[in-house]
């Protein structure tokens, strides 16, 4: 295969460390696999290792790709290697597994994959930045704090609450519909996509921006809202 390496003008953001995207081709039906180390660390080298099977009939035909067949050294921080062409045609009715052996100081030697695909060319991360934390509590810190009461501790500081019989449910959360109403007791509410929108961090800050809590899990959020009323 030919060594191709690139600094892409668009980039993903940097929650992907580690991603395979697809650029251009040597022909219609064939797209360019390439990784992209979104890190910012150069990385001593990165080897192509993907692999995968079709079945015809009782027969598996099996798809290797050996890992010292290319490789390419001090991958720059941004920088994207070739490391595979698609074919559509020939490579659809494979089931694939994409991957790269990646060296580097902070990881040692790795192997990043993809989950098994098929019928199109990858886009996917490989190695994600590490998710936002649960709050945990300050004399048990194995164990998440209790939403409910976050949110009583709040209400006593700020003397601030909802109202008892505020209608409020996972729909504004998940929508942002009618999300004002957390206004009334002084707190706004603040939600980050992540891992391409299969997660959502949910934060509370308060009029001044400090963070009151945040969870990634929409039923603990809910607690806390409903912790904000009024007993």
């Amino acid at each position: 295969m030919e060594m191709k390496r690139r600094f892409p003008t668009e980039i993903a953001d940097s929650e992907k460390i580690f991603y395979l995207t697809c650029w251009g081709g040597p022909s219609p039906t064939e797209d360019y696999v390439w990784f992209v180390n979104n890190s910012d660390e150069t990385l001593d080298y990165v080897r192509p290792s993907s692999g995968g099977g079709a079945t015809t009939d009782d027969d598996v035909i099996p798809m290797t790709q050996n890992p010292d067949s290319v490789e390419y050294l001090d991958v720059k921080p941004h920088e994207a290697v070739l490391i595979d062409v698609y074919d559509e045609i020939f490579d659809g009715d494979f089931v694939i597994s994409w991957g790269v052996e990646v060296k580097s100081r902070s990881l040692g030697e790795r192997h990043f994959a993809s989950g098994l695909e098929k019928g199109s060319a990858p886009n996917v991360a490989l190695y994600w930045s590490p998710l936002p934390e649960e709050i945990m509590k300050p004399d048990a810190p194995q164990e998440p704090v209790d939403p409910g009461n976050v949110a009583e501790a709040y209400r006593d500081s700020s003397k601030r609450s909802l109202t008892a019989n505020i209608h409020f449910n996972k729909g504004n959360l998940l929508y942002g519909v009618d999300t004002e109403l957390l206004n009334t007791c002084g707190l706004q509410l603040s939600k980050e996509s992540l891992r391409d929108g299969h997660l959502t961090n949910y934060r509370f800050l308060n009029e001044e921006g400090v963070e009151i809590f945040r969870t990634l899990d929409l039923d603990r959020a809910m607690a806390f809202v409903h912790g904000l009323k009024a007993p």
